[in-house]
């Protein structure tokens, strides 16, 4: 029986903020990936203040730590047809983000776009200093729900988090959009 439905973050529950950002404001495609790749490979598994975090993602994209949080986390939106399923889940299911990311800026997003309230538990990388697709962090994942693996459904925009999740006994899908998700869901006996 499924009791847990789990979810990551950047790419299926928002459009990644600082991706977004980076698309509107740098052209260079090289540049922007270079960018995303060192905040993400910091940020991930960061262990500073969150005042730090945003001075570091300033410094990288030439802007005021002030500007960091007023303009790429603070206007971050959620993908709104996402989380109409996820309102109608929450009324039966326990719904759990599980992401690869620096949580104080998850938070801020969750909290501007007020939808903090629907997730049971936030499971994010920079907290327990593990990453997807680490094994480790999946079982972590299990030790805080206290569940069994076959009572969760997982849901990633990453094959490679998908995999381990299915290798570890989880089910788990690859993200598309809101259309997808229903359909995996349902072919799952879930329906919203």
């Amino acid at each position: 029986m499924i009791k847990a439905i789990v979810f990551d973050y950047a790419g299926v529950l928002v459009d990644g903020p600082l991706i977004q950002w980076l698309k509107e404001n740098i052209d260079d495609v090289l540049e922007r990936k270079r960018i995303l790749s060192e905040v993400a490979h910091k940020g991930d598994l960061w262990e500073g203040t969150f005042d730090a975090f945003l001075t570091f993602v300033g410094s990288r994209i030439g802007i005021s730590k002030d500007d960091v949080l007023g303009t790429v986390y603070r206007e971050a939106m959620v993908k709104k047809d996402v989380f109409d399923l996820v309102k109608k889940l929450k009324q039966t299911y326990t719904i759990v983000l599980f992401s690869n990311n620096q949580h104080e800026a998850v938070y801020e997003v969750l909290h501007r776009n007020d939808v903090l309230y629907l997730f049971d538990e936030l499971i994010i990388s920079s907290k327990y200093k593990l990453l997807k697709p680490q094994p480790a962090f999946f079982q972590k994942m299990l030790s805080i729900l206290h569940m069994k693996k076959e009572e969760i459904i997982f849901f990633d925009d990453t094959k490679e988090n998908v995999e381990t999740a299915r290798q570890l006994g989880i089910s788990a899908f690859l993200f598309k959009d809101a259309k997808q998700l229903q359909k995996d869901l349902a072919g799952m006996g879930i329906t919203t």
